[in-house]
């Protein structure tokens, strides 16, 4: 016992500070450095190492052994230390203790901002940055010592919030979508409950009320009939209105019990006539008729033609088989809408099972090995010829009836499809030989299931509530994201505060762009192969950054012609034919110019809360939904926003770079043109990220590249925005804040999945740290942690 304390007393100078740490400043911004990490770095051996470990554990016990005697040193200390450590919020600059660092640039990020009258933003709170950061510190675990475990040092004490957890919130991204989520919901069942209170006639501007109306549509499905279980009232009104559509299509065998089968009416060409009608309502049938970019020409939309999803016969999408438990499913949801359609038990079995059956027999068209295979685009003429049988001329004219006045009349000659020519041989050979009826049953099937008759009804009250939104989201994106930024920015007009967001966000770009040239121009993956390094700067050059329209001029909202109604399955069938008229519409830009020009912002919805590169277009999307704190406002610290957020956008311009990414050009158009000396020597750089720290590297591999040459280019932009030069270092405060954010951008437990091309946020988080000098350094890292190996990965600096 008296060598203890003899012990305890020779090291109680730093204990002291120890204890003041954990006494004084558990709610405070100073957790920068945790009494861990100062003991560790400010005694090198290894008996004090140990000694500050077990005297974290027994930190309560030292205290009332040795409070009575240094009460006063211990508070003075803890004092000092606040005062040393702490961060100053909103306009206040923190400096560090070392004469050589530049003073932390504590600003909001609005302050570097130019505003025009018409975007004026309000001030920053001075308290709003000191309670993110708060926020950030409450999920730092001050036991773990970042250079062990830097994932769990940051990350260690957070939890997706309670009340978001029912919602899908599991790490940072899926809890802001949930939060997102949520408060749409609370904001569309008060103004449902207004409307309902007030016999339907409250004043909404117009965008507001057509986004209302379709959600109340939806939730006034649902009815609680007997005070516990919650059914879907499909019965009546639902299944008369779609049997309706159908009627004026088509006679149908089911829904006619005196159908007969017309002399001209063959399996084949009226089984293609009907899939064509369908198609008008977004309904695919025997096969997928999609309209995407041509993937030689990647300003031109159009037409793919491709085997069914097969969505009803497999367990879930992304399923190569169906399995017996999956079958059973499909038969029982088709032998229950026959029984909705008034058809006998009996049959309405026998019905069932020809459907499935009728499937799997498409199903099995399909090579067992998918095999994605790049097709020539060919003219819908030439298409024709090749499968007279089908009469795809026909269907086309039926796709397309309603844009049919505005067609070229040569356009068969210059419709571009590309089509899988083997499937629709054997399709046709297989239609041949089924009975018509059969044919129009497995059709009015797709038809019901494609509007999800009778497939939500067993899902809880609140899922049903979160699939009316989702629908909303779907098909009305442009309004829900004016309600949301309404609800974002309440003191501000959203508008303005969407223009403003767009200049900085343009600008940030700018400097990321200029900051990777200046990579490009000084690595050695080009050395000797200017035309391969012209080529890479010219995409770099051409690639554009797109964000969502700020609402007051968002063309895509449902034009004047179209007015929903309380009926929520009329609102579906209206919805589903406008959007398909709208994707033929892009085709026909395509038809009549040659090309469709490219959007200058995107329509993803607010609970879409990720950010995209395309490969075929060169650009990078960022939804509205991930416009928000802990991303991105303008009162939040720069470094915050460099690590997190610009990281983000930096990771997907990465991907416009990687092993995919050189295949295509500055358009977007496959070109495969990159030299083999810089394939050579990117490959030569790029196999440190197949190193044993990279658990299954060869699926993770591009994702590992975007992560830390992201990392490292918003780094760069941060150190050139700060008005630090290339030779000189940020501040030890900043690049701890900046790292920090970085990792707190993946807190919380990624999706499982077999097909995931990331590794698991602990390991994406712990793997890109450890590959820079400037962690090591701001953290105080030894030569042998965790954190700090001998071989850092990188590809695109200077060497």
């Amino acid at each position: 016992a008296q060598g203890s304390r003899e012990l305890i007393a020779y090291h109680w100078p730093a204990m002291r500070l120890i204890m003041g740490k954990i006494l004084f400043s558990k709610k405070s911004h100073t957790k920068l450095f945790s009494a861990r990490e100062y003991a560790m770095s400010s005694r090198s051996d290894l008996k004090m190492q140990n000694f500050c470990r077990r005297a974290l554990g027994a930190a309560a016990l030292l205290t009332l052994l040795w409070l009575p005697h240094e009460k006063i040193h211990v508070i003075n200390a803890a004092a000092t230390l606040v005062g040393e450590e702490r961060i100053q919020g909103a306009a206040t600059k923190a400096t560090t203790a070392d004469s050589d660092e530049t003073p932390t640039t504590s600003a909001p990020l609005s302050s570097a901002a130019t505003t025009t009258p018409n975007t004026m933003l309000p001030a920053c709170a001075s308290d709003y940055w000191p309670r993110q950061l708060d926020t950030m510190y409450g999920y730092v675990d001050d036991v773990m010592w970042p250079c062990d475990d830097f994932y769990e040092y940051a990350c260690g004490n957070w939890r997706a919030p309670y009340q978001l957890r029912s919602r899908g919130a599991r790490d940072i991204l899926t809890t802001v979508k949930a939060d997102n989520k949520q408060q749409l919901l609370e904001y569309l069942l008060e103004k449902q409950r207004q409307m309902l209170a007030v016999g339907k006639r409250i004043t909404l501007k117009r965008s507001e009320e057509t986004a209302v109306r379709f959600f109340s549509s939806c939730v006034e499905r649902i009815v609680d009939e007997d005070g516990g279980r919650v059914h879907t009232n499909v019965e009546a009104s639902t299944l008369n209105t779609y049997t309706e559509t159908l009627r004026s299509i088509s006679d149908w065998p089911v829904l006619n019990p005196y159908w007969l089968q017309a002399p001209h009416n063959d399996s084949l060409s009226w089984g293609v006539h009907l899939s064509a009608e369908l198609r008008r309502f977004g309904v695919q049938a025997f096969w997928r008729l999609l309209i995407t970019s041509n993937w030689q020409q990647s300003e031109q939309q159009i037409f793919y033609i491709s085997a069914p999803a097969f969505d009803l016969l497999k367990p879930t999408r992304h399923a190569v088989h169906y399995d017996s438990d999956s079958e059973y499913i499909y038969k029982r949801y088709v032998k229950y809408l026959m029984l909705d359609l008034g058809v006998r038990v009996r049959r309405a079995h026998t019905i069932a099972g020809e459907v499935v059956e009728f499937e799997k027999a498409l199903f099995q068209l399909v090579p067992s090995e998918r095999l994605v295979l790049l097709r020539e685009p060919q003219t819908l003429a030439a298409l024709e010829a090749q499968l007279p049988e089908l009469k795809l001329g026909q269907y086309f004219n039926t796709v397309m009836r309603d844009i049919s006045a505005e067609l070229p009349v040569d356009y068969a000659q210059r419709l571009l499809v590309v089509a899988d020519v083997p499937y629709l041989r054997k399709l046709s050979a297989l239609l041949k030989r089924t009975q018509p009826e059969l044919v129009a049953k497995y059709l009015l099937v797709q038809f019901l299931a494609h509007f999800e008759v009778r497939l939500h009804e067993e899902d809880s009250y609140q899922e049903q509530r979160d699939h009316c939104l989702q629908q909303l989201h779907t098909f009305l994106p442009a309004e829900l994201t004016e309600i949301f930024m309404r609800l974002q920015y309440a003191d501000v007009d959203a508008s303005a505060y969407m223009a403003h967001t767009q200049t900085k966000l343009n600008e940030i770009f700018t400097q990321l762009k200029v900051a990777f040239e200046r990579a490009l121009n000084a690595t050695n993956v080009f050395e000797r192969d200017a035309h391969t390094k012209l080529l890479g700067l010219e995409k770099l050059r051409a690639m554009r950054l797109v964000l969502p329209q700020a609402a007051a001029n968002n063309k895509d909202q449902l034009p004047a012609n179209i007015v929903l109604s309380d009926n929520y399955d009329e609102n579906l069938l209206a919805l589903w034919h406008w959007r398909t008229h709208n994707e033929l519409k892009e085709v026909l830009e395509t038809l009549l110019t040659g090309r469709s020009a490219p959007r200058a912002y995107n329509n993803y919805g607010p609970l879409d809360v990720n950010a995209y590169y395309r490969l075929k277009k060169n650009t990078i999307e960022l939804p509205v939904g991930i416009l928000r704190a802990p991303f991105y406002h303008n009162c939040l610290d720069p470094a915050k926003v460099y690590g997190s957020f610009v990281y983000i956008i930096a990771h997907e311009l990465m991907h416009g770079f990687d092993y995919d990414g050189f295949n295509y050009d500055q358009s977007g158009n496959i070109a495969g043109n990159w030299g083999a000396k810089s394939i050579i020597r990117f490959g030569s750089k790029s196999r440190c990220y197949l190193s044993e720290r990279y658990e299954d590297g060869e699926v993770t591999l591009n994702e590992n590249i975007a992560d830390t040459e992201g990392l490292r280019l918003a780094l760069e932009t941060y150190r050139h925005a700060a008005g630090v030069g290339a030779n000189s270092t940020l501040s030890t405060t900043q690049l701890k804040l900046f790292f920090l954010s970085f990792a707190q951008t993946w807190c919380g437990q990624s999706a499982s999945s077999e097909n995931s091309l990331h590794d698991a946020h602990s390991l994406r988080v712990n793997n890109v740290v450890s590959n820079f000098d400037e962690f090591t350094q701001a953290y105080s890292c030894g030569k042998h942690s965790e954190m700090n190996p001998a071989n850092k990965c990188s590809i695109w600096s200077e060497e």
